[in-house]
């Protein structure tokens, strides 16, 4: 093995190398001295037990892909054919030869076989590794742009009664069913009912909190019809909840009083 060791300008004066702390551009230095002649080194815990540096430097060196973690306990030297012109008279083949076998050089630096072939596949694709949109996604999605999302299905009457059961509301199911039935299952502004589990929930809210002032259980449901005038609230009671009206009370008697 070669006992000199030569280090690149262009890359120990990069914004890459000059933004690691001083711990991670002394560990390299230090790999780069221990490596073969292939630039791989076994044992980066004495290496950096030699240099004074803490072993997690080796970490942020990976991270800036100065260094690739071949196996626990091997590492290489990215830029190492970049560094270092050995002669071949003077020339070791490293003695991890199944390590370097997965391993490749562009451009004089180690990239693993893997990211290589991964790259290649996304530039053939025209891709640069990120999600894309193709044409035939971006023709399917024009296919659909007139079609209106479908409207959940109406509930049954059945459905309704077991989810009031099953949520202890206070609400009687038929009269939410048969309401909402004759509208086709759209609010007091036409819009159609996509949660009515929803607005049973809202039913059952102004159930409990009706208006017992007067004597006269109104229900402050009818908010939820958009009546605000108590004479006609008290006329769709009649129609339409006439067990919640007082015997025998007058059209806006309450109002009145």
């Amino acid at each position: 093995m070669a006992n000199r060791r030569m280090f690149s300008r262009d890359i120990l004066q990069s914004d890459a190398f000059v933004e690691l702390s001083k711990e991670a551009r002394l560990l390299y230095v230090y790999l780069n001295l221990n490596a073969d002649d292939d630039g791989f080194v076994e044992n980066p815990k004495g290496i950096s037990r030699l240099s004074g540096c803490n072993y997690a430097s080796i970490e942020e060196l990976k991270a800036a892909n100065f260094v690739i973690e071949c196996k626990i306990g091997l590492f290489v030297v990215v830029h190492w054919m970049t560094h270092n012109i050995i002669q071949k008279d003077r020339y070791h083949e490293t003695r991890f030869t199944a390590e370097k076998s997965r391993l490749q050089i562009v451009n004089k630096e180690y990239v693993s076989k893997d990211v290589s072939e991964l790259e290649t596949k996304c530039l053939q694709n025209g891709s640069s590794g990120e999600d894309s949109i193709g044409e035939d996604s971006i023709g399917k999605e024009r296919e659909g742009e007139g079609e209106e999302k479908t409207a959940p299905a109406a509930p049954s009457l059945a459905e309704i009664e077991k989810y009031c059961k099953e949520n202890s509301l206070n609400i009687d199911a038929r009269h939410f069913f048969k309401h909402y039935e004759a509208s086709g299952w759209k609010d007091n502004k036409g819009r159609k009912i996509e949660n009515w589990q929803q607005k049973a929930l809202e039913w059952n809210k102004y159930e409990r909190g009706a208006d017992n002032k007067s004597g006269c259980k109104r229900s402050k449901i009818l908010k939820i019809e958009g009546i605000d005038d108590f004479k006609r609230a008290e006329e769709w009671q009649k129609k339409n909840r006439p067990w919640d009206l007082p015997k025998n009370k007058a059209v806006g008697q309450d109002e009145e009083k």
